[in-house]
């Protein structure tokens, strides 16, 4: 992918232990920003999340393993009229009920590899990651939609990555799909323009609104049994998938 705006900034990475955590080798804050194509002009949407990276001790197999934690929320973009779309922190995998893992910015930089690999790169940088880019398709987080936003059993994903399955001679196999369902749910006009990685100062504030966009949020009716069992697979995907960390 292109690494357009990628900087880096020459200054020592602060290579802090926390009991419990293992070694965490690089703490940062991310602004996604969404821009939607629409036809009264460019809707936006951003959020600000904290990433931190680190590796620990794997007993199990030995060696050491990624350790991530996200704390933040999912990117809101207001398309009026009571609509939106928002950005989720992963990529659903509709048709086999799960996804496949929550967005992590280091991808952007180190796309070529993952897990302790991809931490040792940032660790043996020596550096503090800084700058932006727009992200590649295969980057970009799922887009879904509340049809109907006080209801949130009206999920709906209209772009991102699915996996299916297809028989054909030698047996049933999976196969990837590429979703794009934007101007059949909104209407023609409507399309992902881009989304945007760009790391921000550390004490920028985390975004906290995704609750007030969508009460349900803490209604204990809605998400703890037996109401969250009743709701739609996809609908406990997308939910799953708006926010992450500790809440106050």
């Amino acid at each position: 992918m292109s690494r357009r705006g990628l900087l880096w900034l020459s200054t020592g990475l602060a290579m802090l232990g926390l009991a419990g955590c293992g070694e965490t080798i690089g703490l940062y804050r991310f602004r996604l920003t969404v821009e939607i194509d629409t036809p009264r002009g460019v809707r936006v949407g951003s959020s600000v999340m904290q990433v931190r990276y680190g590796v620990s001790h794997n007993f199990n197999g030995g060696g050491q393993q990624a350790d991530v934690d996200l704390d933040g929320e999912a990117v809101f973009v207001d398309l009026g009229d009571g609509r939106h779309m928002i950005a989720v922190l992963g990529h659903p995998l509709l048709l086999s009920g799960a996804y496949d893992q929550r967005f992590m910015p280091a991808d952007v930089f180190f796309p070529d590899t993952s897990g302790p690999r991809q931490m040792r790169k940032l660790q043996a940088s020596g550096k503090k990651l800084q700058g932006g880019a727009d992200l590649a398709v295969e980057q970009i987080p799922s887009l879904a939609t509340f049809e109907r936003p006080a209801d949130p059993a009206s999920a709906r994903v209209v772009y991102g990555r699915a996996i299916g399955r297809v028989a054909d001679g030698a047996g049933e196999r999976e196969i990837g799909i590429h979703i794009d369902e934007i101007a059949e749910v909104f209407g023609a006009g409507y399309a992902l323009r881009r989304v945007r990685l760009d790391v921000v100062p550390e004490n920028t504030p985390i975004t906290r609104q995704i609750e007030q966009r969508l009460p349900w949020l803490n209604d204990p009716n809605v998400m703890k049994n037996p109401g969250w069992s009743r709701l739609p697979e996809v609908s406990r995907i997308a939910i799953n998938l708006l926010r992450s960390g500790t809440r106050a």
